[in-house]
């Protein structure tokens, strides 16, 4: 929801999140992404010429507030009727924003695949204090999961908790776990290591406890290194300030550099 294959460029996300589709292209099988993106989205590198983009705001303005940009995409599935309607399956790629797969499936009577890297509503139960975001969290968790012909998820912890709170039969999931391209992610001989270095690849938000880590750290000679961004940014680098512990914040980087960054730090 919200966001662009160029906000996945620039993040760094885009080979690995491209790795599945381009092997179902490679079979024959045709794969279209609607993106929240604008005609920037067509520019973007690496994306096989047998992948259809479609971006929503390549010929509108994106809405200025989050209000009007959740209303407008209630009306996605309705403005691009012909992609849905012609496509065998529907999938989402994470609960948030999943209600447009969802009106979809009800409106062009499609089966509906729901994909997610983690779970929206158990996640936000650690960090979440508004209590009506957090029935909206629950509430549209429920709707995908319960309008799934099928769901994907990562590990057997979020399986049972999603089975718990939304009654969901376990025949209908799969769990697929996230994976590790070991052709890329192997070990190297690197000259110059960093002994006394600790580093975070991920994101900067509650569930992650990066807090313990930093705690963890303090009145030790090591410093950590995150790569990676999210809203919690601001309070960790007071955190680290206050104990104090020696953090680098790198920013964002690309899938295919991390390989090379890992093996400077020691194991």
């Amino acid at each position: 929801y919200g966001v662009s294959l160029k906000t996945w460029h620039i993040s760094g996300f885009i080979d690995r999140e491209i790795s599945y589709y381009e092997a179902l292209a490679a079979q024959g099988v045709e794969v279209q992404f609607l993106t929240y993106g604008d005609f920037s989205d067509y520019t973007v590198p690496g994306i096989p010429s047998d992948i259809k983009i479609i971006p929503i705001y390549e010929k509108r303005r994106i809405p200025r507030s989050k209000s009007l940009m959740f209303l407008d995409s209630l009306l996605i599935p309705f403005r691009f009727r012909g992609e849905l309607a012609s496509s065998d399956i529907v999938k989402s790629n994470q609960i948030w924003g999943s209600w447009v797969a969802v009106i979809a499936k009800f409106i062009y009577k499609k089966p509906l695949l729901i994909r997610a890297g983690y779970d929206l509503y158990k996640n936000a139960l650690l960090g979440e204090k508004n209590k009506l975001k957090l029935l909206f969290i629950w509430i549209i968790s429920r709707l995908a999961y319960r309008s799934a012909d099928h769901i994907l998820l990562p590990t057997t912890e979020i399986s049972e908790f999603v089975q718990l709170k939304h009654k969901i039969k376990p025949t209908n999931m799969t769990i697929y776990p996230n994976w590790i391209d070991t052709r890329l992610f192997k070990r190297k001989h690197v000259s110059d290591c960093k002994p006394n270095s600790v580093l975070y690849i991920g994101r900067l938000s509650a569930e992650k406890n990066i807090t313990l880590l930093i705690n963890a750290l303090a009145r030790t000679n090591l410093s950590l290194d995150i790569i990676g961004d999210g809203e919690l940014k601001a309070c960790l680098c007071s955190e680290a300030l206050e104990l104090p512990v020696r953090v680098r914040f790198l920013g964002r980087m690309p899938n295919v550099s991390l390989p090379n960054v890992i093996n400077e730090y020691k194991n």
